[in-house]
């Protein structure tokens, strides 16, 4: 399946979770979800666990708010407050599921491959999508960056201390570093595009192309068709 197939999949779906207004509806997709969780738990649980902590803070937050500052009856704030926060918990429960079974590398390609069907000679948008395959490339060394920097602390004994602002103020001393090493990768990456002649030509062509298929289109408009269905028949 086209990565672009699936994110359209998942956005689908994550309209339709906005769009909901009754407990009853909230009820149907929850078993849906819940059922996918406990199916794929060791996939998605680590992905999700550090938001379901923050889901009881939202929710004692916006109760205090609507019943300290708006005066609103505390039965309506907690059933509304109840409610916004079920959906908010299933809405990272779709964005979990997409981030197992999608690839941000692979949309940026499927995207550059629609792209190259165009045929433009447009430098800015092929600088562009070099920009998002740079970003992409990076984060996840700088992601081992970070651990690394936390694993040599714990290794040498240092703490940075249980307060949030003494583990902001140990970021902030590990940041220009980190940034600077980065920066220092990119560098090397630009002379070797360079060196190898790439960029030159306009339009770049794609190495491994993700062709959107006929699949693809059916997939991409039937699945709306039954998902609207679906929908109609759990807001009733």
């Amino acid at each position: 399946m086209n990565p672009l197939t699936k994110i359209w999949i998942f956005i689908i779906i994550l309209i339709g979770l906005l769009s909901l207004e009754s407990w009853q509806s909230l009820s149907i997709y929850g078993i849906i979800f819940l059922t996918i969780l406990f199916i794929y738990r060791r996939q998605i649980w680590p992905r999700i666990k550090g938001f379901i902590t923050f889901l009881p803070l939202m929710f004692v937050i916006y109760s205090a708010i609507s019943i300290g500052i708006l005066g609103n009856p505390a039965f309506t704030v907690f059933a509304q407050a109840g409610f916004i926060t079920v959906k908010f918990g299933w809405m990272i429960l779709v964005m979990a599921f997409y981030l197992e079974w999608g690839s941000s590398a692979k949309i940026i390609v499927a995207l550059r491959t629609v792209w190259m069907k165009f045929n433009k000679r447009w430098e800015k948008v092929e600088n562009g999508f070099l920009f998002l395959a740079l970003i992409l490339r990076f984060y996840p060394s700088f992601q081992l960056d970070w651990q690394h920097y936390t694993q040599s602390d714990k290794a040498l004994g240092i703490s940075p201390g249980k307060s949030l602002r003494k583990r902001i103020k140990r970021m902030i001393d590990y940041l220009p570093g980190m940034i600077f090493a980065q920066y220092r990768r990119a560098d090397d990456i630009s002379h070797l595009m360079i060196l190898r002649g790439y960029g030159k030509a306009i339009p770049r062509t794609v190495a491994r192309p993700i062709n959107w298929t006929w699949q693809d289109s059916s997939i991409s408009i039937v699945f709306p068709i039954i998902f609207m269905g679906f929908h109609f028949v759990a807001t009733i």
